[in-house]
């Protein structure tokens, strides 16, 4: 009877050393993760990543075996491998909705001791859209004898990248140096009056491009009509809208 109880109690002894013993020391992968639990530095990935790929690889170290890994946090972008720790993209990214992707992984192992780490998934923006002026062709009246710095027109192109801002230039067209744009404007250039017997129309492709390292460009044609009064000549343009409508009404009810 003593001798069952001594081993008994050996048995105990063993099994409770085993499981005290083991335990989640730390974390090799991703290397800025340290400790049981911790955190790492962010992990970027551009946000036209393909699906399943490799993200990161997540590796825990033990006293005891590593046996599991989940992923803790719900409602990701990401699936884990349990086996192997592999951290693998499952939905498409868009930077425009969301940047970061906060996760917490947990590791367990063979004494059934746990670690968590967690890790900021940053997405990168990836330029997709070139600007849009809304409209490939304008027409635009500037008046006759209009001085040097007087605005003709103020550019309004969108991009709908995040963040990306825009440059105009003027891509070509017989400006003949008397235009040129300052910030998002076209103005009459410095030194210069603009003379309708000498020119009386100017065509111009002006270029919307966006400044993020993958260059995007978008244009449209602008017609400058140098007029001696630009409200008469919007005045006529009505008219002739007017007309044209008129014309098409009699001729719809015929």
């Amino acid at each position: 009877m003593m001798l069952r109880s001594y081993i008994t109690a050996v048995v105990l002894v063993a099994c409770l050393s085993h499981f005290g013993d083991a335990a989640i020391t730390g974390w090799t992968e991703p290397s800025t993760i340290s400790g049981a639990t911790g955190e790492a530095d962010n992990i970027q990935i551009a946000e036209d990543t393909a699906l399943e790929a490799t993200i990161a690889t997540f590796n825990a170290t033990s006293d005891g075996t590593v046996e599991s890994y989940e992923l803790v946090t719900t409602d990701t972008p990401f699936v884990l491998n349990s086996t192997t720790g592999e951290l693998t993209l499952s939905t498409a990214l868009d930077f425009e909705t969301q940047i970061n992707h906060t996760i917490e992984v947990k590791a367990t192992d063979s004494a059934d001791a746990v670690g968590t780490a967690t890790v900021v998934i940053t997405v990168t923006d990836v330029n997709e859209a070139a600007p849009t002026f809304g409209a490939t062709s304008f027409s635009v009246c500037v008046t006759d004898g209009s001085a040097a710095g007087t605005s003709i027109i103020t550019f309004s192109a969108t991009d709908t990248d995040t963040g990306d801002s825009i440059v105009y230039s003027i891509d070509s067209g017989n400006n003949g140096t008397d235009l040129a744009i300052a910030g998002s404007q076209l103005k009459v250039d410095t030194g210069k009056t603009l003379d309708k017997n000498r020119t009386d129309t100017y065509y111009l492709v002006i270029l919307a491009t966006d400044t993020v390292a993958t260059v995007r460009s978008g244009s449209a044609t602008y017609t400058i009509n140098v007029e001696t009064s630009c409200s008469r000549s919007k005045a006529a343009a009505l008219t002739m809208t007017f007309m044209t409508l008129f014309l098409a009404l009699i001729a719809s009810l015929n």
